[in-house]
């Protein structure tokens, strides 16, 4: 029974897993079988609490306070603790849970916007398929903190930036590639990160090509402008990029 109780958007599923209509006493019975469903607090447990808290905010309309005191009185657990599943319920509805990732892996990423969710739960799940074994916090976070760094994925939505200084503006450039370029660039970026996302690997190759030239390019562009600002002076010969 346990395995059913999932909390989906009214859209998502053809068929509603709880009663159309919410009944308190149906929810507080399946509170109370959450809490004798095991002794040790596994991930689908987590998931399960999380979405039965959803159901009484959501559908039974139940405020902070009342529900604190019916969850805690229920599970006997502390409402702090089962407020926080309450949350990654409703940051990821059953529909974009991955099976095979724990529980910790979706809380690592899950303050980031849902796009870099994805991508980073799709690299998750690549690594495991790869590796055949489940893959631990600790090193997928050290791989977010690297790819942060690089300015491959954004800083967290919460704080904006790691060093609590106000994000750059900045703009958005569309690049169109034939068919067949994007689709090896899209077989290249899994290959390197094991997910694919053709415009992270894009970027790392401008961010290095940048990072490398950019002195020199700057210098170039520099005397450039200042040719072009004299109007007697001849025309300015386009820059020619380093290779």
């Amino acid at each position: 029974m346990l395995k059913q109780l999932r909390i989906f958007q009214e859209d998502e599923l053809p068929y509603a897993p709880w009663p159309p209509d919410f009944n308190f006493r149906y929810w507080e019975r399946i509170g109370e079988e959450l809490k004798s469903a095991s002794k040790k607090l596994t991930d689908q447990l987590m998931w399960d609490i999380g979405d039965w808290l959803l159901e009484g905010e959501v559908r039974g309309k139940l405020q902070e306070r009342e529900l604190r005191k019916h969850a805690e009185r229920i599970t006997g657990r502390a409402w702090p603790t089962i407020k926080n599943y309450k949350m990654y319920s409703k940051k990821f509805p059953a529909s974009r849970r991955r099976e095979a990732l724990t529980y910790s892996l979706h809380v690592l990423v899950a303050k980031f916007d849902e796009a870099t969710q994805e991508n980073l739960l799709d690299m998750a799940s690549a690594w495991q398929l790869q590796h055949k074994k489940p893959l631990a916090v600790r090193p997928f976070e050290k791989e977010i903190e690297r790819l942060q760094r690089t300015g491959m994925i954004p800083q967290n939505k919460d704080t904006g930036s790691s060093n609590g200084k106000e994000p750059e503006p900045h703009e958005w450039i569309k690049l169109r590639l034939p068919q067949k370029d994007y689709d090896f660039v899209r077989r290249l970026a899994f290959a390197v990160y094991g997910t694919h996302t053709p415009d992270t690997l894009i970027w790392e190759i401008v961010r290095k090509y940048w990072t490398k030239h950019k002195d020199e390019i700057k210098s170039k562009l520099e005397a450039f402008e200042t040719r072009a600002k004299n109007p007697s002076g001849p025309r300015p010969e386009p820059i020619v990029l380093p290779d």
